[in-house]
């Protein structure tokens, strides 16, 4: 799996939406749309921090799959089954959201949390 491609792809600015899984492989509930741009990956495993979030999330990553501009990262978080989508920035006010978050976070805290999910 090319995690690093996937990573480089987030810093650019990306919309993660995160669905968690029923054991069928039902959705089950979505988070919707968050911008990010700070993400890193360790073998299968794939960080996130989601812009003026307060902690980094990360996912063991048992599959990806492509469709069109978009990326899905699906594996577990802990004992919950997770499909991460992984999309462009479409409008301006994500743009915008991506710009302010560029100026205000708080790198420290991001490299702290990315630490923290990698152990």
């Amino acid at each position: 799996m090319d995690m690093e491609r996937v990573v480089k792809e987030v810093e650019q600015g990306r919309l993660i939406d995160v669905t968690f899984l029923s054991d069928g492989g039902r959705e089950e509930l979505s988070v919707g749309d968050h911008a990010c741009m700070d993400a890193k990956a360790k073998g299968e495993r794939f960080a996130y921090f989601l812009c003026f979030a307060s902690c980094a999330h990360a996912i063991d990553v048992e599959r990806v799959e492509e469709e069109g501009d978009e990326t899905f990262l699906f594996g577990r978080t802990g004992d919950v089954e997770v499909r991460l989508r992984v999309s462009p920035v479409w409008t301006d006010g994500q743009r915008e959201t991506l710009r302010t978050w560029e100026k205000e976070r708080d790198h420290d805290l991001v490299k702290r949390e990315f630490e923290r999910v990698f152990g």
